[in-house]
């Protein structure tokens, strides 16, 4: 019976280090693609442009302008893409954003591209667009 017993403790010890020794060997998760403005321009053109505008300035009570958004300009990107894939809600200024523009399908890589082509897309940064206003002056 002790031989019995010994028998089968080694068989567990060997399956066991066979399932660790097969868990070191995993390839690795293979890393993210770059994004593509030129893939971002085309899903941009599809979901987004006709609230946020073909120049990513926003429309009058559908969409902020992108950029000039201290949101989307200054946030980390894992903040932005939640917002898209998330959505947002009503506002006294707006009307609320759907999850992923409305686009269900919509993948993060595709949500990446897109911040990729706004980013692209020329004019003022919500730092540069500061109006002078705001900036502290000096009494003279």
């Amino acid at each position: 019976m002790l031989i019995r017993f010994s028998m089968v403790l080694v068989v567990l010890f060997s399956l066991l280090a066979g399932l660790s020794a097969c868990e070191e060997n995993k390839p690795a998760a293979p890393a993210p693609r770059q994004p593509s403005p030129e893939k971002g321009r085309m899903l941009y053109m599809q979901v987004c442009a006709q609230c946020h505008g073909v120049a990513a300035r926003g429309v009058h009570f559908l969409g902020a302008d992108l950029k000039t958004s201290t949101l989307f300009n200054q946030s980390d990107e894992r903040r932005v893409i939640d917002l898209i894939v998330q959505g947002r809600p009503a506002t006294a200024d707006r009307p609320a954003m759907p999850p992923k523009g409305g686009r269900l399908n919509m993948t993060e890589d595709d949500v990446r591209d897109i911040i990729a082509y706004i980013h692209s897309l020329p004019g003022p940064t919500a730092t540069e667009a500061t109006p002078a206003a705001t900036q502290p002056t000096t009494p003279p």
